[in-house]
């Protein structure tokens, strides 16, 4: 097996190979594809045979390590190493520093040096997450004002179904001198103990040997590891350092910790976006606003609640009337104007069809005059439904009618839909009871009904006529109806409580 890195100027990618890879280049990147490649690399033995199908490269053999470049990229390829080779000399930052304070070697940088380091993460703190050039800044502050030759901003994907979750989301290079390779098995480590490692140079032959490394874990919002900040110093004559100082392990630690609280803080900004998105499909932002703050009071639950169904009459002759752009203008219009009175008496609206909608009271929050709401909403739909059939009266050809149903009862409500949409409402016999009285508008010839449950809870701000007692498809017992109007207008006009279906009311109720 072998290591594969590729650096252009538009990614830096780095790839686990077990013998051979085949590469294309599209868009100024190289991408790993199994058929048709333009450039497949393979290792044999110790060497790294290169065969040319089309991207333009000169074919030959590397001895491993290699590194070579062909017009912007370049490729750098080392053998992979076992865990116990590549670990070794890794201690935690904690251990190391006990024993630098033990051993009387500890020395930390100039008042300057700290000073232009923590300007670095205050400038940091302008920075957001969102930004495309947010991993190539970070990358950069470790080269400085950290001081370090070489650095990678490594991402990791904890599901699980990628061979290789680590990989490259920035680099940073001072020169040519640094490796384009993180050694993998230093990333894996933070898997199992994610805490500050450093790695000091080794006595051996491989380009890692010649590199000092510091690994610091970034965190997501759960704490658990989701990347990290990989940083190197390589030994080279321009350069007395041989390692990595333990105050610069300490601030690429300080910029991991920055950069997982900045990430963290985004994810719950964006988290809260969507869930106020999410929210506001069917609540008023006001009311988003206080579930998001009052979670609970989505929370599936049984209570009271008053529902309320509206359907438009002879929707099929209106689209039959209307050429499609104009049928959906027209249907928008009055969804608009339905909708706006719901949200007007802080109504929740449950659904949509195709030509009507259902909304309820009382829930998610409380509202003692759950019923009363309702009422005026029905009511309210009237005029408007009234106003835009003036509108619209012309290209009809006949009144504009709205049948309403209004019921209230005890309903299970909660949300049946899904992470992506919201679908909170009402579950039961009380919804199946709405619903009918809607369909009985028609045969009864009144714009709205009621059930006696709603007309119980009404006040003294609306005049109620009795109706009749109807059998109601799937509803066990007769429902005693009626009309409502609000006390300022008491004019109805009564057809249809004759038909077989529908008995006429026959107490003396009110």
């Amino acid at each position: 097996m072998f290591e594969l890195a590729i650096r252009t100027p538009r990614q830096h990618r780095q790839f686990l190979v077990e013998d051979a890879l085949g590469l294309t280049r599209s868009s100024g990147e190289w991408n790993v594809v199994k058929d048709s490649p333009q450039l497949r690399i393979e290792r044999v033995g110790d060497s790294l045979v290169i065969h040319d199908f089309g991207a333009g490269v000169e074919s030959g053999t590397l001895t491993l390590p290699a590194r070579w470049r062909w017009g912007d990229a370049e490729f750098e390829a080392r053998p992979a190493h076992s865990s116990g080779r590549a670990l070794s000399g890794l201690t935690p930052l904690e251990t190391h520093c006990g024993e630098l304070l033990r051993t009387g070697k500890f020395k930390g940088p100039s008042a300057q040096t700290m000073a232009t380091w923590y300007e670095a993460l205050a400038r940091l703190q302008q920075w957001s997450p969102s930004d495309p050039e947010f991993t190539a800044e970070v990358a950069a502050l470790l080269l400085d004002p950290v001081g370090l030759d070489g650095a990678f901003v490594l991402s990791f994907a904890r599901d699980g179904k990628s061979s290789t979750p680590w990989q490259i989301a920035a680099s940073a290079f001072r020169d040519e001198r640094g490796s384009l390779c993180f050694q993998r098995e230093l990333a894996q480590r933070l898997e199992t103990e994610p805490v500050t490692w450093l790695q000091p140079m080794q006595t051996g032959r491989r380009a890692a040997d010649r590199e000092a490394v510091v690994l610091a874990p970034l965190r997501d919002t759960a704490g658990g590891v989701c990347g990290a900040l990989y940083g190197v110093r390589v030994m080279h004559g321009g350069n007395g350092r041989r390692g990595v100082r333990y105050l610069e392990a300490h601030q690429v630690q300080a910029l991991a910790d920055q950069v997982s609280q900045l990430t963290i803080r985004h994810e719950q900004h964006l988290a809260a976006a969507r869930q106020q998105a999410l929210l506001e499909q069917a609540f008023t932002s006001e009311l988003a606003r206080e579930l998001q703050r009052r979670p609970e009071l989505l929370a599936p639950r049984e209570r009271e609640v008053t529902v309320l169904m509206a359907d438009l009459r002879d929707f099929t002759g209106i689209c039959a009337s209307l050429r499609a752009p104009e049928t959906y203008e027209f249907l928008a219009e009055v969804m608009d104007a339905l909708t706006d009175v719901v949200l007007s008496e802080g109504g929740t609206i449950i659904d949509y069809y195709g030509d009507g909608l259902s909304a309820m009271w009382n829930a998610p929050r409380d509202q003692a005059d759950h019923a009363e709401r309702a009422c005026r909403a029905a009511l309210a739909m009237q005029e408007r439904i009234a106003v835009i059939g003036e509108e619209w009266g012309e290209m009809l050809g006949a009144p504009l009618r709205l049948g309403v149903g209004v019921h209230t009862g005890r309903a299970q409500v909660g949300n049946a839909g899904s992470k992506c949409k919201l679908k909170y409402g009402p579950r039961g016999l009380t919804v199946n009871i709405a619903s009918r009285i809607e369909q009985v508008t028609k045969r009864l010839g009144v714009p709205v009904v009621i059930s006696r449950a709603t007309r119980k809870r009404l006040g003294e701000s609306f005049v109620v006529t009795p109706l009749c007692r109807a059998k109601l498809r799937g509803v066990p017992r007769r429902v005693a109806l009626f009309t409502v109007q609000s006390a300022k207008s008491r004019s109805v006009g009564l057809s249809g409580h004759e038909n077989c279906e529908v008995c006429p009311f026959v107490s003396h109720e009110s």
